[in-house]
Parts: C-alpha cells; structure tokens; sequence
C-alpha cells in the first residue's frame, strides 16, 4: 500500500485544480442548444429532467 504525505496529496490536489480551471476557460460559456428539437423527443427529455438549455426550442 503506498502512502503519501499531507504536502503530496495537497500538491497533487492543486496541479489537478489548475488543470480543471485550465479546460474550464477553454468554454467561455456554458451550452445551449440552438437546434429545434422533434417535440416528443423535447417532452421526453423534459420528462427525465434534462436541463431546459440542453433541450433547445422545440420544432413546430
């Protein structure tokens, strides 16, 4: 079993933090779908509680 030190885990805590941060501002905003959706499949989505900006508008 390995065991590493508080200062490890803590440093490798951190590199992990400044590689999320790092991919979180490759997407300068959160998605929103901009596509009509086939009104079942929107309805559906709502049903299994999908995000409303992931569903996008719905078809008419």
């Amino acid at each position: 079993m390995r065991r590493i030190s508080w200062a490890e885990w803590e440093a490798g805590r951190e590199a992990a933090e400044r590689r999320l941060s790092r991919i979180a501002r490759a997407f300068p905003r959160p998605y929103r779908r901009e596509r009509p959706r086939d009104p079942e499949e929107a309805q559906l989505l709502r049903e299994r509680g999908t995000p409303e900006r992931l569903i996008g508008p719905d078809r008419p």
